[in-house]
């Protein structure tokens, strides 16, 4: 039987947010249900380790891989190569993949690594079954399926692509059973730690089909949904077999149909389970309505996550957002009244961003019944058409990939100084202010969240790093 490790890299140059790794979990379940072969299974999570590379090489000792695959984001991809090194060390004949949004964009660079053997690239399930079918057969001379990149003549090839699956109900719901899930609550999750006890992500649907010049998206730009019908199974699941009762909804554009988010909703609500529902990512603003936050609430909803990014017109426009701010101002308030905690999302330090937009930005913060604000500096991640606009600025300028996060890009982004200010001194006053000027922000909180001393534990302590640190 052969024997898969799939691992989900770690850095340790950023603040610790983690949640259950479902990029590996929805491998490990594709290689159960669709491969031809019968593959034994075993998932490791750097991120849950203090020392991960010695727990990783006792794992390797102990399960004695034939194949490696790795989940990587780009800020950590110091740790991946360390990682690729590590197993082939321990097995020089063992084959490492690499996966995730890092791969998909940087395939070339990787593939100069000679301890990385291919790259999936894009929408990983059906390549990453296809290629380790393959290789359990024929071992590393076989031709790689479509979508998997690989090395020849010390160069890398890329095929092409495969088209994303049309059908996303088609696919098998992560194993669950792969990850031990009551680690992950020890630590700040993407809920900036509101909720209580075993809980878990959940993707309800794949893709956005918005044109957010900052963005670029592993399943690509036609949105796909799951049914209800196929949700709730998941939801019943979780909740009868693992006694889940927290749901992290991680989808890039959860209400692009809001017909279908209604109905999820009810269905949620006729189970009478009792769960609690919180919207990390992947709510679009101003397609929020009243009708619709109630459906959520009543579905046990208590905290939602708007990226606002900016409240100047002309860089919604800029930056392809988009967004109609008086809807999204409105929905907002609709969803502070009706008791949801509501988090906004900024970003500062946009190509030509003026003193006074920055201003508007963090006024506009201030003014709306949110509980958290977060600031973040701009990043001009590769391979976007940000990217693209910054490079044509500044010719031949380069960002190190270890700074490939909202959180690490220093004042060395040339774009920042152009509004004449000091962006990393306006980020920190910008969360001073939004605390100070109305501290009732943190007893809303205090009163609204499940897990009342834990959020405020982990918050000043957050506050603390960002007014010393930053």
């Amino acid at each position: 039987m052969p024997r898969v490790l799939l691992i989900r890299t770690d850095s340790r140059s950023i603040p610790r947010v983690l949640s259950p790794p479902l990029g590996i979990m929805y491998l490990a379940s594709a290689l159960k249900f669709w491969a031809r072969h019968d593959f034994q299974v075993e998932v490791f999570d750097q991120r849950l380790f203090r020392k991960p590379f010695p727990a990783l090489q006792r794992w390797l000792q102990e399960f004695r891989p034939d194949l490696v695959g790795l989940s990587t984001l780009t800020f950590e991809d110091r740790e991946m190569r360390q990682t690729a090194d590590l197993v082939k060390k321990f097995s020089p004949r063992c084959p490492v993949i690499v996966g995730g949004p890092h791969g998909t964009i940087f395939y070339p660079e990787i593939l100069t690594d000679g301890n990385i053997d291919f790259v999936v690239v894009g929408e990983g399930e059906k390549s990453f079954v296809e290629l380790a079918d393959a290789l359990a057969e024929d071992g590393k001379n076989v031709p790689p399926p479509p979508g998997v990149a690989y090395r020849q003549e010390e160069k890398a090839v890329f095929p092409g692509g495969r088209e994303p699956i049309t059908d996303p109900d088609s696919i098998p719901f992560p194993a669950w059973d792969l990850v031990d899930l009551d680690r992950y609550p020890r630590f700040a999750d993407f809920n900036g730690g509101l909720g209580k006890g075993r809980y878990m992500g959940i993707f309800t649907s794949r893709a956005c089909p918005y044109q957010c010049i900052y963005c670029h998206s592993v399943f690509g730009k036609g949105f796909r949904a799951r049914s209800p019908e196929n949700v709730m199974k998941e939801i019943d699941t979780l909740v009868s077999q693992f006694q889940v009762k927290e749901f992290q909804v991680f989808d890039d554009c959860f209400n692009l149909d809001r017909d279908r988010v209604i109905a999820i909703a009810k269905l949620i609500v006729d189970r009478d389970y009792g769960i609690r529902l919180s919207f990390t990512f992947g709510l679009r603003g101003d397609l929020l309505d009243e009708e619709v936050l109630t459906w959520l609430r009543r579905a046990g909803g208590y905290s939602i996550t708007i990226a606002i990014e900016t409240a100047s017109p002309r860089l919604q426009e800029m930056i392809g957002k988009n967004l109609d701010l008086e809807k999204v101002k409105a929905a907002i308030v609709t969803a502070d009244r009706l008791g949801f905690l509501v988090k906004g999302l900024f970003m500062l330090g946009f190509p030509t961003e003026t003193r006074e937009e920055l201003e508007a930005t963090a006024r506009l913060a201030r003014e709306l019944p949110l509980f958290n604000a977060s600031f973040f500096t701009v990043v001009p991640f590769a391979k976007t058409p940000m990217w693209e606009m910054f490079q044509t600025a500044y010719p031949g300028y380069n960002i190190d990939y270890q700074h490939h996060h909202y959180l690490l890009s220093k004042d060395r982004n040339p774009f920042y100084p152009g509004a004449g200010v000091n962006l990393r001194r306006f980020q920190k006053s910008a969360h001073v202010k939004f605390y100070l000027f109305n501290p009732g922000r943190i007893i809303k909180a205090f009163i609204r969240a499940p897990n009342p001393w834990g959020y405020l534990l982990r918050n000043i302590l957050r506050g603390i790093r960002i007014v010393l640190f930053h």
